[in-house]
């Protein structure tokens, strides 16, 4: 990857500087992230229906996102290993939405110990903070 040169005397942040790189991210790494979502959204449908509710009707808007979520990861991670560039905004949106849950979740449970949430907000962060700066779409296949 190259970078434009930046003047030495003024000081850039990270984002500034991933801002300026000539060439994008390669797009297997859209891929990874509709594996990523491939496998995680039927755990997430699962854990909805699983889950008890205190009334019905907060069980069912549960179930209800909970299955919207699902599908359109499942869609968005077919996009993804078809190409589409559409997909790669989904998974940034789905991403981003599954790190503030998960780190909102795991906040409330550093006080018991429990670190597996805050683990997991963190793996969707760093997805959705690499995904902007990968390629629209595939590189061409240049044959020889």
């Amino acid at each position: 990857v190259r970078f434009i040169p930046i003047a030495a005397t003024k000081r850039v942040g990270l984002i500034q500087a991933l801002a300026v790189m000539k060439e994008r991210l390669p797009f297997e790494l859209v891929h990874g992230a509709g594996t990523l979502w491939l496998l995680s959204a039927p755990l997430l449908w699962l854990g909805a229906v699983m889950s008890k509710m205190d009334t019905p009707e907060r069980y069912n808007i549960q179930l209800g996102v909970a299955s919207t979520v699902s599908v359109l990861a499942v869609c968005a991670a077919i996009g993804a290993f078809a190409g589409q560039s559409w997909a790669r905004l989904v998974l940034i949106l789905l991403s981003c939405g599954a790190a503030a849950f998960w780190l909102w979740a795991g906040y409330g449970l550093w006080t018991f110990g429990y670190v597996a949430p805050t683990v997991i907000g963190c793996v969707y962060l760093v997805v959705a903070c690499v995904l902007p700066f990968t390629e629209r779409r595939p590189a061409a296949e240049t044959e020889a």
